[in-house]
């Protein structure tokens, strides 16, 4: 193996990590009832580490995917179910949850209904 295949292997390792923990810091915020989006009309500029917009609808993408799971965890249900208990459109759930499948976090059954794993 060469020096730079076993360093982005370890880049990897690493970002997976981090990711986990940053999943995992937001299911405790959520089930401590906390709001994880920032307030958006808030002005971000450089000096305070802002991200602004990108950072908001980055988090509020999150909650979203987080309400899902949550929502999944109570029982099965159809893409129908989801989008009405969330007040949310078809395509940005179907979108929502093909993420959330692809990253083994739900799935789909043969009967069309969505669970948390």
């Amino acid at each position: 193996m060469s020096a730079e295949l076993v360093r982005l292997a370890q880049k990897l390792v690493d970002l997976d990590r981090e990711a986990e923990e940053t999943r995992n810091a937001m299911r405790r915020l959520l089930a401590n009832g906390a709001d994880p989006t920032p307030n958006p009309t808030r002005r971000r500029g450089p000096r305070s580490g802002g991200g602004g917009m990108r950072d908001h609808l980055l988090a509020k993408a999150a909650a979203a995917e987080e309400a899902i799971v949550a929502l999944l965890r109570e029982g099965p249900k159809r893409q129908a179910e989801i989008m009405a208990a969330l007040n949310s459109a078809g395509s940005t759930t179907g979108q929502r949850l093909a993420r959330l499948s692809e990253k083994g976090f739900i799935q789909r059954g043969d009967d069309g209904l969505w669970s948390a794993l």
